[in-house]
């Protein structure tokens, strides 16, 4: 990635997820996400970064694009930087390489990206976006440690719209539903007690 980036915005939030059917861009190295320090392997090549962990600040293109394994989940937003500051004010999530066109966030061992609309002028499905949002009608993004009731406080404090306030559920988990402007539902959740 040759773009200007910002720094990753780190926050003291716990970020752990399980997304249920995995619509992440899982890249489950090991165990986990990330190779055990000093590792240094990466699918048995090397990695860049602090003890073999992969740097999402200054990864290439090219390597980014080797890494993906699994199913990807890729959302295209009009405004990356704001998307970018939005999970990350509200879920925790770590963004890198923030551009106009692209970024590169974490959820706990989960990474995803986002691109602009722009970005995919040659890409049959810029014809299927609509002019309006919602555009993630039908899918729902899973946060599974986020605590759903300080995750609607912060995304009420910046305008988001609540579908649903804190409830719990039958199914075990307290849980909200919070679409950002591009039209995406995303489900902060915890386990009830």
């Amino acid at each position: 990635m040759t773009s200007p980036s910002r720094k990753v915005v780190k926050t003291g939030i716990n970020t752990g997820i399980n997304t249920g059917i995995n619509l992440a861009c899982l890249h489950r190295f090991g165990r986990g996400f990330w190779p055990a320090p000093g590792q240094g392997m990466l699918h048995g090549k090397p990695t860049t970064g602090k003890g073999g962990i992969m740097d999402y600040d200054s990864v290439e293109a090219p390597d980014f694009g080797r890494s993906l394994t699994g199913i990807g989940l890729n959302l295209l937003v009009r405004d990356v930087p704001g998307r970018c500051d939005f999970l990350v004010q509200v879920f925790g999530m770590r963004a890198y390489q923030v551009s106009g066109d692209f970024a590169i966030l974490r959820y706990g061992d989960t990474v995803f990206q986002l691109h602009a609309d722009g970005t995919y002028h040659a890409n049959p499905l810029l014809s299927l976006l609509p002019e309006t949002p919602p555009r993630g009608a039908g899918i729902e993004l899973r946060l599974y440690d986020t605590d759903p009731d300080a995750a609607v406080a912060r995304a009420k404090a910046l305008g988001a719209v609540i579908l649903q306030g804190p409830t719990d559920k039958p199914h075990g988990l307290r849980e909200a539903y919070v679409l950002d402007d591009d039209g995406y539902a995303w489900v902060p959740s915890r386990r009830l007690a």
